[in-house]
């Protein structure tokens, strides 16, 4: 057999057995609060997240309550105390960062609009940004866990032109469409 035959042997393996290059799905296993809290919270990569989505697809049974209460209450208040405090760090990190302006390369109207926020504001916007990722997540943890339930509540969202998740669920839907 000549080189070039062994590369095509291997090509042609390589292609037609891509389990061999994947790495097993780590999420199967997981206990179930620990599934649906990595679902929740994460941003995983492109590889992750098809990795979690069948997790919770093979698990959608029992993980459609836990997506049902993250959805209508948000996030937990013990998560939304540790997004509190981070926020307030970061705010306080920053205000030193704005005592070195040129360090920053801000001119003085950014820095101006800068030094104008306050913490309670960033604090609350940074807590309702993270609500709304939960949320969403609990949204579209619904629609792939499966169940009647969980996709009257993603096409409803979806069709709800007030809801701040309108979008969300109009991509959950979109994505199923073209996946």
């Amino acid at each position: 057999m000549n080189i070039r035959n062994t590369v095509l042997t291997f090509c042609l393996l390589f292609l037609t057995v891509p389990s061999l290059a994947q790495e097993p799905n780590r999420f199967i296993n997981l206990p179930l609060e620990v599934l649906a809290d990595t679902w929740l919270t994460r941003n995983c990569g492109i590889d992750e997240e098809s990795q979690l989505e069948i997790a919770v697809a093979r698990r959608g049974e029992a993980l459609q309550a836990i997506f049902l209460g993250a959805w209508r209450e948000g996030a937990p208040e013990e998560k939304l105390r540790v997004t509190r405090a981070a926020a307030a760090e970061r705010f306080q990190r920053n205000r030193t960062l704005l005592e070195d302006p040129e360090s920053l390369g801000l001119g003085e109207a950014d820095l101006a609009r800068f030094k104008a926020r306050s913490e309670e504001g960033f604090v609350m916007r940074s807590v309702d940004n993270y609500d709304f990722g939960y949320r969403s997540q609990a949204l579209r943890g619904l629609y792939f866990a499966g169940g009647a339930a969980g996709r009257e509540i993603v096409e409803a969202t979806a069709l709800d032109g007030q809801s701040p998740f309108n979008s969300i669920a109009r991509l959950v839907l979109e994505d199923q469409e073209d996946g």
